[in-house]
């Protein structure tokens, strides 16, 4: 009999074993879930352990069953299932830290781990009804040994029926005692298959859920369907002031529970209740009784009103952030063993889990989405531009064109799209145009140019091209320029003949220009002598003849002679002007101080000139140049500077020369009477004057003699004044070995 009972125990060891072997499984794939969910490395802190246990429990299986062929042979069936379900929660870690969340969670949905499960939990399962045939028939054998000890004892005698009542008292006792293990063995049991079979279905839930809410849904309505909780909630933690607990999904006998919970999650009364603990402290929270339990005071009457026993939190995390919790009630108390607390964390993960990859499928469909929508507007932007877009492939097929493309290449899109450019466009590849296209598609670099395309029939068309690297290969704009390149053509060859016009036209002004020059030239040398004939036959008639004319008559003569004598100087002043146009130009140092100098004595003459006008001479920088052309410059400046000042009381005349970048600025101020600037473009021609001759004496080529000889040196002139404020005029020529 003793033998006998020492097998019950026995059963009940390999039982034991069992359901520990599932429970590790259980924590080490609770452990990779929580890991591939949130990448944190404490979620994997239990599992070496539980590789332990699992390691030695199967050791004490197998030396306990080593009597039972069967069980050894269904435990050698079983270890293979068991290493594979390792082996994927390794690979699922592996993934988790190599390639991110995406690619484990892929990984774990697609569903081997569950098979794996599963077929492990059958296994565990025949070999537990196994042992439970075991048990049922030791205990038979146990109660029949009972049975026949109690009777060999009657027979023996009276003085043994007190010791056989003793024995048969303790046989009722520890059989009472073990129906009384049996029972509650069972019970956890079948607690622990409860929480398995909501565990797996809330798995098949998480690979089928469309959506979050549906998500949650399912795993609150298989709570109540297959685990046989009353009720099941989820709640999301709000991030609002009273950190308000949000119901979102629910299942069971809540009739209206849940409106007027009002849980948070804050430090508060109405916190520090399972959900709003659970949420607060990352925490699973179990309240054995609602009755007692003090954290329900506040909802305690409304808890026990539908029935509620006990209840279980379970927080929500997602990438290390708690969200929310996960809420079951039972209808009886202390309804939440350990290890049916563990299978729910473990549900509680898969869902963090769950929500995590819809939330990210989501989040890729709204993606892929607005992708799609940018993708149709950026193509009905292009097709809409009167550029030409097109993208051509690594394999130098053509992927996409607008409209606008295929016309500048004289082809259908549908004739275009998908083939190579070598097949669109036989030698293509011999062009310059596709030497740069290659460029840019080896060298990832942009490249641009003017394109002339060839069509088959022998036309040609002109583009501007812009080569930029794409994803696919290149994106090329191309727009035609043929328009363009006509006009420039066309104006070039206009230009050119306008070139040939102009020399042909400059080569006649010269010539005409020589010629009147030289008509100049002879006139005024013609003229020189008659004039001077003239005013010394006058001279003579009034020195010799004078006394007998009257006055009319001497004044006549001086009339005869005033003219004659303005008529020589203009003569002197044209042969200087063509002398100034003919003569060659010598280039040599000029001491241009020395020359002023001279220039204001030669005007000035006489003292009592001298006193009467102030002339003030800075210092003049040198200059190169022809010194007999630039001293008749400066006396020409200084001799009308000071004929326009001499109506002045007190005449000043300014002279100064700077240096200014790659110019040598000589400026004549004066205080005359100015001149209206409205007419300065009259100032430098000859003949012309912008005062009358009773006014101010002069011929009218002065200034136009002195623009000539400083253009003739590379330089140029200039005057600027205001009426009754005096007038500038001034010259630059270039600096030593430069132009201006």
């Amino acid at each position: 009999m003793a033998e006998t009972g020492s097998w019950v125990t026995h059963t009940y060891q390999v039982l034991g074993l069992m359901e520990a072997v599932l429970a590790s499984l259980q924590e080490i794939g609770a452990a990779q879930r929580g890991f591939v969910a949130t990448g944190m490395e404490e979620f994997l802190s239990p599992v070496a352990t539980a590789r332990e246990a699992l390691t030695r429990d199967l050791g004490e299986i197998r030396r306990l069953t080593a009597d039972n062929p069967e069980q050894i042979q269904r435990l050698a069936a079983l270890q293979p299932l068991i290493a594979e379900r390792l082996a994927h929660a390794a690979e699922s870690e592996r993934l988790r830290r190599e390639r991110g969340l995406q690619a484990a969670s892929a990984f774990v949905a697609a569903g081997e781990g569950e098979r794996l499960v599963t077929g492990i939990r059958e296994r565990v399962r025949e070999m537990e009804r196994l042992e439970e045939e075991l048990l049922a028939r030791r205990r038979e054998n146990a109660a029949a040994s009972a049975r026949n000890s109690f009777i060999a004892l009657a027979l023996a005698g009276a003085i043994s029926v007190v010791v056989v009542a003793a024995l048969f008292v303790t046989l009722h006792r520890l059989n009472a005692g073990l129906e009384a293990r049996v029972q509650q063995r069972t019970e956890e049991l079948s607690r622990a298959n409860r929480s398995l079979r909501v565990l797996a279905e809330s798995n098949r839930a998480l690979v089928q859920a469309s959506s979050e809410r549906d998500l949650l849904e399912q795993a609150c309505r298989i709570a109540v369907e297959e685990g046989g909780y009353g009720m099941a909630w989820v709640g999301y933690a709000e991030h609002d002031e009273p950190k308000t607990v949000r119901p979102v999904a629910h299942a069971g006998a809540e009739a209206g529970y849940l409106q007027d919970l009002n849980v948070t999650w804050g430090d508060t009364e109405r916190g520090r209740g399972p959900t709003g603990t659970a949420i607060r402290t990352a925490t699973p929270m179990v309240s054995r009784s609602v009755e007692t339990d003090p954290r329900f005071a506040v909802w305690r009457a409304e808890a026990l009103q539908r029935g509620y026993g006990s209840s279980c939190a379970l927080p929500l995390v997602i990438e290390g952030r708690v969200v929310g919790a996960l809420s079951i009630y039972a209808a009886e108390p202390d309804a939440f063993a350990p290890a049916e607390v563990v299978m729910l964390t473990e549900l509680a993960a898969d869902l963090s889990m769950g929500i995590t990859t819809l939330r990210g499928r989501e989040e890729r469909q709204l993606i892929d989405e607005a992708s799609r929508l940018s993708e149709a507007r950026y193509r009905g932007v292009l097709d809409s531009m009167r550029e030409g877009f097109q993208i051509i492939g690594s394999d130098w097929r053509y992927v996409y064109l607008n409209d606008v493309a295929a016309a500048h290449g004289r082809r259908r899109k549908e004739d275009l799209l998908g083939r190579t450019m070598m097949e669109c466009y036989p030698g293509i590849e011999t062009t310059a145009m596709f030497g740069l296209l290659r460029e840019c598609m080896e060298t990832r670099s942009p490249r641009s140019m003017e394109n002339e395309f060839t069509y088959p029939d022998g036309s040609t068309g002109w583009f501007a091209l812009s080569i930029e690297p794409a994803p696919e290969g290149i994106f090329v704009v191309s727009l035609d320029i043929t328009e363009r390149k006509r006009a420039e053509d066309a104006l070039r060859q206009l230009n050119a003949e306008l070139d040939q016009r102009v020399i042909e036209r400059t080569e006649q002004l010269r010539e005409m220009n020589k010629e009147l020059e030289s008509f100049c030239h002879s006139v005024s040398h013609d003229l020189r002598a008659p004039v001077r004939a003239m005013d010394g036959f006058a001279r003579i008639l009034e020195e010799d003849h004078g006394g007998r004319l009257d006055a009319e008559g001497r004044r006549l003569l001086g009339v005869v002679r005033g003219n004659a004598q303005r008529m020589g100087r203009l003569i002197d002043d044209l042969l200087a002007f063509s002398r100034a146009g003919r003569q060659d130009l010598r280039r040599e140092p000029v001491d241009m101080s020395a020359l002023a100098e001279a220039a204001i004595s030669d005007v000035l003459g006489d003292a009592a000139q001298r006193d009467r006008v102030e002339v003030r001479l800075g210092s003049l920088p040198a200059a190169e140049g022809d010194p007999a052309m630039i001293r008749q410059v400066w006396i020409n400046l200084v001799s009308n500077a000071v004929k326009f000042a001499g109506t002045r009381k007190r005449p000043i005349v300014d002279i100064e020369g700077t240096r200014e970048a790659n110019r040598l600025v000589y400026r004549v101020r004066d205080n005359g009477v100015g001149f209206d600037m409205a007419h300065v473009g009259k100032l430098f021609g000859v003949f012309e004057r912008l005062h009358s001759a009773q006014e101010f004496d002069g011929t009218g080529v002065g200034l136009a003699l002195v623009k000539r000889i400083v253009t003739r040196h590379g330089g140029d002139a200039w005057g600027e004044g205001r009426v009754g404020h005096g007038a500038t005029f001034g010259f630059w020529l270039p600096c030593s070995g430069g132009k201006g």
